[in-house]
């Protein structure tokens, strides 16, 4: 059983996504919903649909990374490639 300490790093960077992604829809519902015209809140608006996007982009980013240093250490690269069986064969069964 996996603890907190112990949990895997896609798990963080799932969490701290969708913890940035919670606070912006909450500050972008914020904005839309409040009876203020101040110009300052166009700015804020485009600063958290910055951040928003920045937090996909870096968990994006991440997890492709993480794929391709983990992919170096599998004993097998082709454990998943293409099957060498032709699937026209009368024999064949997946």
């Amino acid at each position: 059983m996996l603890t907190g300490t112990d949990l895997p790093s896609w798990k963080y960077r799932r969490r701290a996504t969708f913890m940035v992604l919670y606070f912006g829809a909450g500050v972008l519902l914020y904005v839309l919903l409040s009876d203020d015209a101040r110009p300052v809140l166009d700015t804020v608006v485009l600063a958290v649909a910055g951040l928003m996007g920045a937090a996909l982009s870096v968990y994006t980013g991440a997890s492709a990374y993480q794929d391709v240093r983990l992919s170096r250490y599998r004993s097998d690269p082709y454990a998943y490639g293409p099957s060498t069986e032709a699937p026209y064969d009368p024999q064949f069964r997946p």
